[in-house]
């Protein structure tokens, strides 16, 4: 059930993102919380996602998320980017959402990721809303040609 070795991981690829949305318990979920690329969007903390019930009735709704968020972000490039890191080294049923430190470098999930050659760590925060238009746009500030600044 936990095999390593059949999941996707930072060796399998030059670059390798993931979209966890999916990882509360083994009861209820069907994901963790392992940092398994070399970007790692840990979607509204890696669990219940907005406008997900949480019921039987919407068992798969936050596991297939990234679907919806994946697609979204082909058309709309600068949407989802973060520069909020997650704190500590995630592992599979822990995640420390206590706070969130500020990365030296900006990532942005989906379509238009990038390497992380820059970044401090590939572990980052964003949040989404329930339905499209996704991003919220509250965690950073941009200009107009969309770079980071304070």
């Amino acid at each position: 059930m936990h095999n390593l070795e059949n999941r996707v991981k930072a060796a399998d690829a030059p670059f390798v993102d993931t979209m966890i949305t999916d990882a509360r318990d083994l009861l209820w979920s069907f994901g963790n919380n392992l940092p398994l690329g070399h970007l790692n969007f840990y979607v509204n903390d890696g669990h219940d996602q907005p406008g997900c019930g949480g019921d039987l009735a919407d068992l798969t709704c936050s596991h297939s998320r990234p679907i919806e968020l994946f697609i979204w972000s082909v058309y709309n490039r600068g949407k989802f980017k973060t520069n909020q890191l997650i704190r500590g080294e995630p592992t599979h049923n822990h995640l420390d959402t206590s706070g969130y430190d500020t990365a030296s470098g900006v990532a942005e999930m989906g379509y238009h990721s990038k390497s992380p050659s820059l970044l401090q760590n590939g572990n980052f925060y964003i949040a989404t809303n329930a339905a499209a238009p996704w991003s919220t746009g509250t965690l950073l500030s941009f200009s107009k040609n969309n770079e980071f600044y304070d």
